[in-house]
């Protein structure tokens, strides 16, 4: 036997398979475990399925040690975890559920149940499976089902599992139940550090992604419009000098004499100096001061 201690919801420690995920449901059963309406529970709330969401129903829940065995199972994503656990067709509930403009979206879930407890809510509580699970299945059931198999459980093989994690109630309008309505003594526990109440409520609450800055670009000027925002003329009498544009903004003079000020600065211009010097003999020749 193991010394090292078993995991939360695992079988007792006198158990070799302390650390194993719960075993098959030994319990022989052939009468329906799932005799009322289907719930789910969706951001903190419970709403009721519609009966006609409900395409197949495998008619048993799936038993599991206690609360919290039924948290850990449901978050895990190990796929052998969940067939030695004795999960299996008998325990799949498939709904599907108008989602608006004529599509449908489908989801498959499962409900559990405690050894030893008797009934309670849970087995009426829906768990959505996690997709990578679902595609485990839908993989599976293809591989395995006996023509009779495909047959009884058509609906199941019908089309691959969907990205996304679960139908969400809200987007669909199911009956939110009140306070006075919502189950008592539900067994369910999430695994021990989780922080969210429901991993579904991902799904009406995507991460929005970082927004994106945009850079900034520094002004350009095009040589033709070298003067279109300036209000002074460029006659002889003026007193503006318009200094002749050689080429991009920073980019160095291409003739010997050139001189660039501010090579690094947005907006300046690259001048001629001997074109200057004239143009500034030329303004205190006449008369500029």
């Amino acid at each position: 036997m193991s010394s090292n201690p078993g995991s939360p919801g695992a079988p007792d420690p006198q158990s070799d398979a302390e650390n194993d995920p719960p075993d098959a449901d030994d319990e022989d059963t052939s009468e329906p475990e799932h005799t009322g309406k289907f719930l789910v529970f969706y951001q903190k709330k419970y709403y009721e399925v519609p009966e006609s969401c409900v395409l197949l129903d495998g008619g048993k829940a799936l038993a599991v040690e206690n609360g919290q065995a039924m948290g850990v199972l449901h978050e895990c994503k190990s796929f052998p975890f969940w067939v030695k656990a004795g999960a299996g067709v008998g325990h799949m509930v498939l709904l599907e559920a108008d989602v608006g403009g004529g599509s449908t979206q489908r989801g498959v879930y499962v409900t559990f149940k405690s050894r030893g407890y008797g009934r309670s809510p849970d087995m009426h509580i829906l768990r959505a499976l996690h997709k990578s699970i679902s595609k485990k299945y839908y993989a599976h059931f293809q591989a395995e089902f006996t023509d009779e198999e495909r047959e009884k459980y058509a609906e199941l093989i019908a089309q691959e599992p969907p990205e996304v994690k679960q139908i969400s109630p809200v987007s669909c309008h199911w009956r939110e139940l009140p306070k006075e309505e919502e189950p008592q003594h539900v067994l369910y526990r999430r695994k021990p550090g989780k922080k969210k109440e429901d991993e579904e409520d991902d799904d009406d609450n995507p991460v929005k992604a970082p927004a994106k800055k945009k850079a900034k670009v520094s002004p350009t000027i095009d040589p033709t419009d070298a003067d279109a925002d300036d209000d002074q003329s460029s006659e002889p009498a003026s007193t503006a000098i318009v200094p002749r544009v050689q080429g991009q903004v920073g980019a160095p003079a291409p003739s010997s004499g050139g001189f660039n000020f501010f090579a690094q600065t947005p907006g300046m211009v690259t001048v001629d100096l001997e074109e200057w010097r004239k143009l500034n003999a030329f303004y205190y020749s006449n008369g500029g001061r």
